[in-house]
């Protein structure tokens, strides 16, 4: 029991880096439905594309900003039922900043009703 007592004790007070996660932030997320769900891509049938900024705490050195931008559209040109897109995402919170680019791709089932949007995305992030 001591020696859990004192590895518990270690583990709280050792020094070091400890880095929080904080995903982005979009309060209007109902405006951008391809960021969040890349299944979504050219579901609309036409060229979309949205840019968002978010900024808490203004006024504040350091404040969190998001910066997003996302555009997709359908593959007609290619007579495929699915869509593409471009996701550019700047989270800048303090003296941390990350800039995530990623492709997404779709492929849309027509179910009469509706549709269903199968998608993938693949990206990279930079974080400095």
């Amino acid at each position: 029991m001591r020696k859990l007592s004192v590895l518990l004790l270690l583990i709280i007070l050792r020094p070091g880096f400890i880095s929080g996660q904080q995903d982005p932030l979009s309060s209007q997320y109902m405006f951008n439905l391809h960021y969040f769900n890349p299944g979504s891509s050219g579901i609309s049938g036409m060229v979309c594309a949205t840019a968002l900024l978010r900024q808490q705490w203004v006024g504040f050195k350091g404040a969190p900003v998001t910066t997003l931008f996302t555009v997709n559209a359908p593959l007609r040109l290619l007579k495929s039922p699915g869509g593409v897109g471009l996701i550019v995402d700047n989270d800048k919170t303090g003296f941390d900043s990350d800039i995530r680019l990623g492709g997404t791709y779709s492929y849309h089932i027509d179910l009469g009703s509706g549709k269903l949007g199968i998608g993938i995305m693949l990206g990279m992030l930079n974080k400095s």
